[in-house]
């Protein structure tokens, strides 16, 4: 795959867009703290959940300053057809995979087959990921930070630097994002260590971003991460499966996808500038 040409958002509506996440971290964690989406969720018979809803809104919100104020096309958040196709492909493949690891496991510890009772639960939680608060945290923290942060750096720094601020500086914010949430369920006493642990979690999904250059994978595998969706009753931790699943999938992704191997450390994105004195040469 030859050179991403990716262009550079303006650095005032990047901290425009950076102020309006920390005003909507509050916002969304303050009103599902006071139940305020509690009747609709009812409503649709837990279908419809907060996460769906708020991030829905959001999305079109940052959409509106990334891609018409902003001037950047999809392409520079790295999305195109044929990625998006690729994306829900694994994505389904994982939930396969995952739901199938539950039976295997089922089998062999000779626990009960039984399928959940809240299906309607989980269907609403895990669409409410995949189309909102993963799909949303997926384009701007990965999708868009990372990005960008990267070409900033990379006017300043050689490229493996670059890369490696833009991973700390990106994921330091996204981890940073999460407070509001814990501090509204009291999870003062671990906040540190759930900071840290966000911030190794957000880290490893960046590398499999950079490995892979594909947000919708990573938007299925957050999805799934957060929200395992899975029919069968089981008392296992099914994140850690979705994990290990999805680092595997990057490790062989130049195979799986049959893709031309190369080094993002070495050779990495080139910027819209860069490219056009380089065919002006």
């Amino acid at each position: 795959m030859k050179n991403e040409i990716i262009k550079k958002i303006d650095l005032r509506i990047l901290l425009l867009i950076s102020l309006l996440i920390i005003f909507y971290s509050i916002i969304i964690n303050y009103l599902i703290k006071i139940n305020f989406f509690e009747p609709l969720i009812i409503g649709t018979y837990y279908l419809i959940q907060p996460e769906l809803i708020s991030g829905l809104i959001w999305i079109v919100i940052f959409s509106i300053l990334i891609f018409y104020v902003g001037k950047l096309k999809i392409k520079d958040l790295l999305l195109d057809r044929k990625r998006i196709k690729l994306g829900l492909k694994w994505t389904l493949i994982l939930w396969i995979i995952t739901n199938l690891f539950s039976i295997i496991y089922l089998i062999i510890t000779k626990d009960e087959l039984k399928i959940t009772d809240s299906i309607n639960v989980s269907i609403g939680e895990f669409i409410g990921q995949l189309f909102g608060n993963a799909a949303l945290e997926e384009m701007l923290f990965r999708g868009l930070f990372f990005i960008q942060f990267y070409l900033l750096f990379g006017q300043k720094v050689n490229n493996k630097f670059a890369i490696i601020l833009a991973i700390l500086v990106s994921q330091v914010f996204w981890s940073v994002v999460h407070i509001p949430n814990r501090l509204l369920n009291r999870q003062i006493e671990h906040l540190i260590l759930e900071l840290i642990r966000l911030f190794i979690y957000g880290v490893i999904l960046t590398i499999i971003f950079i490995k892979t250059k594909n947000l919708i994978l990573l938007v299925g595998a957050h999805s799934l991460l957060n929200v395992p969706f899975n029919l069968i009753e089981i008392d296992f931790p099914l994140p850690i499966v979705v994990l290990m699943l999805i680092v595997i999938i990057s490790l062989f992704w130049n195979i799986l996808e049959n893709e031309e191997k190369r080094s993002f450390f070495n050779v990495g994105l080139i910027t819209e500038k860069k490219a056009q004195n380089a065919n002006t040469r």
